[in-house]
């Protein structure tokens, strides 16, 4: 099995960094919320017709199967696409798009101002900076002047905030491999706003 470690991770200041947020294969909420177009080599595989406008960064769910890691982490090397090694906060930081079929990761990003692709349903698919590609993206469905388009455009912080405010409480989707959950990741991030 192929770690990301065997893959070096390219600096390109000069292209939009999409950051594509996988989420474990079989999530029952990706397989019963999405395409089987949506599938984490699909999207992959896909996404190559950005390559030439964007640094395409993919992130691996730390709970996915090793084998299942080790065919993301070749195709990742087929196409030149970086494996990330960092933690999600630095990921978003350094993303000016997320691609995620529906994980919280999605929340996340917008509170953070940083626009969305969603490839399945989810509780946050309708609110500002989400695009919604439930087939899967290709060049006829969404080019890069689209994403370009909605980077530029930003996310309206306000509506983002007052769902957040109206929908979560504390500990809200804890997960027992983060030190956060994603509730305390938005409430840090508000608290470094004031």
């Amino acid at each position: 099995i192929k770690s990301s470690e065997n893959y070096q991770v390219s600096v390109c200041n000069d292209k939009k960094t999409i950051l594509l947020a996988l989420q474990v294969s079989s999530d029952v909420n990706s397989v019963m919320h999405s395409s089987e177009n949506v599938k984490p080599l699909k999207i992959i595989e896909s996404m190559r017709f950005l390559q030439s406008n964007f640094r395409i960064i993919v992130r691996t769910h730390p709970l996915e199967k090793d084998s299942i890691n080790a065919e993301i982490y070749e195709i990742c090397n087929q196409w030149s696409f970086d494996i990330s090694q960092n933690t999600l906060l630095e990921d978003l930081t350094d993303a000016d798009i997320v691609f995620t079929v529906n994980s919280t990761v999605g929340i996340e990003s917008l509170v953070r101002q940083i626009p969305v692709v969603a490839f399945g349903k989810s509780y946050w698919m309708n609110l500002p900076g989400v695009l919604f590609l439930g087939e899967g993206i290709n060049e006829s469905i969404c080019d890069a002047k689209d994403l370009e388009d909605l980077i530029s455009s930003g996310v309206e912080v306000a509506e983002i905030e007052d769902f957040v405010v109206n929908n979560f409480s504390l500990g809200h989707f804890q997960h027992h491999n983060e030190s956060h959950s994603t509730f305390a990741h938005i409430a840090d991030y508000f608290e470094e706003k004031r």
